[in-house]
């Protein structure tokens, strides 16, 4: 079976068919604020974070523990060996290998050929 010859795509908005009787444009926007007319509200009431925060014992509550959940694979990974070597980066002298760019200086050619 042969593949299909290039296929035709035609691109069509999906809005096409519906008609937006009065659409806001960005010049639109003061007429329609003036149209509505002032907003009648009162002060909002005072409020803090405070007022938001459970009510317990005066403290946090003990963070739950998820570890039960773990597979054993997942449980016995280590942390990765390179960020613990990250911390040696800034040792002076020393030139990291890590992101594959060795200093040009232990290059000193300027040309290489090979067949």
């Amino acid at each position: 079976m042969a593949p299909p010859s290039a296929i035709e795509v035609e691109a069509t908005s999906d809005t096409s068919a519906i008609v937006i009787p009065d659409p806001l444009t960005i010049n639109g926007v003061p007429g329609r604020r003036a149209k509505s007319g002032r907003l009648i509200a009162g002060t909002a009431a005072p409020a803090n974070s405070d007022m938001f925060k459970g009510h317990g014992h005066g403290h946090k509550p003990m963070a739950h523990r998820w570890d039960h959940y773990l597979s054993h694979e997942a449980a016995s990974r280590k942390g990765n060996s390179l960020k613990g070597a990250a911390k040696y980066l800034k040792t002076p002298g020393l030139i990291s290998l890590g992101g594959g760019l060795p200093s040009s200086e232990y290059f000193p050619f300027e040309e290489l050929h090979i067949k």
